[in-house]
């Protein structure tokens, strides 16, 4: 039998207080690497990078009111060092203003594993993290635009992101999700052919295009289903491929390709009876204070 997976959650005033998660892994190879990763920042003490990335919590309108109170901050504090936003957010569905914020992530945090760019050189720490933010806090605003679905997502940006997947590992990517799925994170900085079909980004670097490459002991936890939209997100991405088959030609892409697939990479599934008493332990408890294997 395969290990068991447990993340802690605690209550964010109330560290004592507590609530447990438990998962059934897949017996697949990149459980068995991702789980290589995850000891590895449990030996060397890396913390998460925001132990409070909790997504559809609470209502629409108090997430959109947090999200984009959280994007405007970031502006401010990276505008007080270089005015590099000539803009503040107002809307969810502003995506052209969403489009230009991930760029400006982009272009001055840099790409993976290349944080060289003469502004995060120069930066004090304040405004790294608020750029840092920002790409979180875009990710916010985009998850209220699209149904404010509720899931929480683990990052550790102190472990570099240097092993990449095997061409098997993605036949465990799926675009069907269920209520209480573990799915491996997404760490490339960029854009996948899903995004760049969703957000129809005028903004974007060719560089800036990155399919899922790499991985990393980054997580995310899926608490909602997605049968209603899942086909229709998969043949629309294909479609948006065809439509634009020469650039994706020229990057060494073909029609079909597995490696640009939508979706996420399966690791396990949560343990439970009841979805609604799990979203309600979960609300109480957005705080992500520790994670091991059984």
């Amino acid at each position: 039998m395969s290990e068991q997976f447990k993340i802690t959650l605690a209550n964010p005033n109330d560290f004592s207080d507590t609530h447990e998660l438990l998962f059934n892994l897949d017996d697949t190879p990149i459980v068995e690497k991702w789980k290589q990763k995850i000891n590895l920042v449990n030996k060397l003490n890396i913390p998460v990078d925001d132990p409070t990335r909790f997504y559809g919590m609470n209502s629409a309108e108090e997430d959109a009111k947090i999200s984009i109170g959280l994007i405007n901050r970031n502006i401010e504090t990276i505008n007080s060092f270089k005015p590099l936003i000539d803009r503040a957010m107002t809307s969810i569905s502003d995506t052209d203003t969403l489009n230009l914020l991930h760029h400006v992530f982009e272009e001055y945090h840099g790409l993976l594993n290349e944080q060289n760019s003469e502004f995060w050189l120069s930066a004090p720490p304040e405004v790294r993290k608020a750029l840092c933010d920002l790409n979180i806090n875009v990710h916010r605003v985009e998850n209220v635009r699209d149904n404010n679905v509720s899931r929480f997502v683990a990052t550790y940006f102190a472990l570099p992101k240097r092993s990449k997947l095997d061409i098997g590992d993605y036949s465990n990517l799926k675009w069907h999700i269920k209520f209480g799925e573990l799915f491996l994170n997404y760490v490339e900085v960029g854009k996948t052919l899903e995004d760049l079909w969703r957000d129809n980004d005028q903004y974007i670097h060719p560089d800036a295009f990155k399919p899922w490459i790499h991985y990393s002991a980054d997580f995310t936890v899926r608490l909602h289903d997605n049968a209603h939209n899942a086909e229709f997100k998969y043949d629309e991405c294909w479609k948006y491929f065809k439509k634009n088959a020469e650039f994706f030609k020229k990057l060494g892409y073909s029609y079909k390709d597995i490696r640009l697939n939508p979706g996420f990479i399966k690791l396990g599934k949560l343990i439970y009876k009841d979805e609604k008493d799990i979203l309600d332990k979960i609300q109480t408890h957005q705080f992500l204070s520790n994670v091991r294997f059984l």
